[in-house]
């Protein structure tokens, strides 16, 4: 840092700290401090920490863009969504409604600021793998849609197609198929 301290990083300080240092759930800074009461205050510490950085986080990349955001006629925030990208994705803009916190992270209940106005409603949606369902719907691909109906993450279907060697491990329990998909890759089939 500009100051001369060592940086660390959020996940650095939760693997210090534990999962849950309040009850007894300590991370390595407990054996670090000798256990006991030292231990635990320096766990407790650490955690603290990572929530105060989550809160900040909150604050800095959700709440204090939103407030500019907010139409002076109406007290309403009037977000956009393209349809029509280079990509073929979906976007959204002004705010972003895509990047928001995810229902099961919103401690704060950021998500609960978003009302539609009377009369109307808001529909939240995860288009898993859109696209991928897109495709084999409108080139009605056998292959494609059997995957999707058995469920699990397309990708990792398709990996174990192109690569013998990945089933085998999988089948000798050497290696773990995701049959749920990751939030980074939209891919819960």
């Amino acid at each position: 840092t500009a100051g001369g301290a060592p940086s660390v990083t959020a996940d650095v300080l939760r693997k210090l700290a534990g999962k849950d240092p309040m009850n007894g759930e300590y991370g390595t800074a407990y054996d670090f401090f000798g256990g006991g009461d030292d231990g635990h205050e320096a766990c407790v510490a650490l955690f603290s920490l990572t929530a105060i950085g989550s809160i900040d986080t909150m604050i800095a990349n959700f709440l204090t863009s939103l407030q500019f955001l907010v139409d002076d006629d109406n007290s309403r925030v009037h977000g956009s969504v393209n349809i029509n990208t280079e990509t073929g994705r979906l976007s959204a803009r002004r705010p972003n409604l895509q990047n928001q916190p995810a229902l099961e992270k919103d401690t704060y209940g950021i998500r609960k600021a978003f009302k539609a106005s009377p009369g109307n409603n808001l529909i939240v949606a995860d288009y898993g793998q859109l696209e991928l369902r897109l495709l084999a719907s409108m080139t009605n691909c056998r292959s494609m849609i059997e995957a999707f109906e058995a469920g699990g993450d397309f990708h990792s279907r398709t990996a174990l197609g192109m690569f013998d060697y990945i089933q085998e491990k999988v089948d000798a329990g050497e290696c773990l198929l995701e049959l749920k998909g990751d939030e980074d890759n939209e891919g819960s089939a």
